[in-house]
């Protein structure tokens, strides 16, 4: 199912890009595999994005333990490909356990092309947990614009403590806090992006919340009333008074989200695919947004020179003219005999 900003664009595939827009797509996958060559998984995922003309991506529980893994089998090198001109990712994964390379959990955020070379910096959450990545656009005069990519565990106990949920409760109260991991995620995720908007940047926020998006939980509440963040795609469906799907291939609700600032939510379009003709068991969900929004003016914009007009209102500058344009003409009559 796709909801567009257009009645007319009623489909289950993205139609074809126009110029000057920004594609960005974001999926739970459900682990990309541990394999980094033969990987079937892999390959459909990039000539989807290929073939989607999407910009930038996020990944929410890419499912491998890349820091055990040697440079050439990580995600970065993994996802390179001769079809795009410039590639620039942030992803991360937990770090403080070593048991096996299958991990639960893990994201990551990837542009492509024009946009990749308009990436001022790239990171992760800092507590080395891989709750988030990030990447970092520079528009010009200084203004920011931040993507992320996030994934909130869902409260478990079961698979021998490998969710992603226990990984996190190992983790915090080996450092003496025990509160529920994933309310100290809502309270660092938040406070993280309101950091993030206090120096002026734009958010665009990519996530598997786990959590009921068809009211407002605790997470939904702290993006919207303390971050000022919407959903655009929502708030479509909203306005035709159409039911929330859920964005699982086995859930009953909506669970993931693409929140933007307020001053980003007039996007061109947006939707959510199909899971059957998605790469993970979750829908992906995808905007549209003006390359100008996002990115500010194209980075290869040619400026050109204002012409310069005669000046008619200053008498030695106009007879100056006179005696030049006099001079050549006889000059050039002269030349024609």
């Amino acid at each position: 199912m796709v909801l567009s900003s257009t009645t007319s664009e009623k489909s289950n595939h993205i139609i074809q890009k126009e110029e000057g827009v920004i594609r960005i797509a974001s999926q739970n996958v459900n682990c990309i595999g541990i394999a980094p060559e033969v990987n079937p998984k892999q390959d459909y995922a990039k000539n989807w994005i290929i073939q989607n003309e999407v910009d930038i991506v996020g990944w929410q529980e890419t499912g491998v333990a890349f820091h055990l893994l040697p440079r050439r089998k990580r995600l970065s090198e993994r996802m390179r490909d001769i079809r795009w001109n410039k590639f620039r990712i942030s992803a991360s994964n937990n770090k403080h356990e070593n048991a096996e390379v299958s991990q639960y959990g893990g994201t990551a955020v990837m542009t492509f092309d024009e946009a990749a070379h308009r990436v001022h910096t790239t990171g992760r959450d800092s507590t080395g947990l891989g709750r988030w990545s990030w990447i970092l656009f520079q528009r010009r005069n200084n203004h920011y614009t931040r993507i992320i990519s996030a994934y909130v565990p869902c409260k478990s106990a079961n698979d021998q403590g490998r969710t992603v949920y226990n990984q996190l409760g190992r983790f915090f109260q080996s450092q003496g806090i025990t509160a529920c991991p994933r309310k100290i995620m809502h309270s660092q995720l938040t406070q993280q992006i309101n950091v993030w908007q206090n120096k002026g940047e734009r958010i665009v926020l990519l996530i598997d919340a786990n959590e009921n998006l068809s009211r407002m939980g605790t997470l939904q509440t702290k993006l919207r009333f303390e971050c000022q963040l919407v959903d655009p795609i929502r708030e479509m469906y909203s306005k035709k008074h159409q039911v929330l799907p859920p964005t699982s291939l086995t859930g009953s609700v909506p669970i993931d989200s693409i929140f933007v600032s307020s001053n980003m939510k007039d996007i061109i379009r947006g939707g959510w695919i199909q899971v059957e003709k998605s790469i993970g068991d979750h829908r992906l969900l995808y905007i549209d947004v003006p390359t100008k929004t996002l990115l500010g003016e194209s980075k290869f914009a040619i400026h050109r020179h204002t012409a310069r007009r005669l000046i008619c209102d200053h008498p030695k500058i106009v007879d100056k003219y006179n005696s030049l344009l006099n001079t050549t003409s006889k000059s050039e009559y002269i030349s024609k005999i």
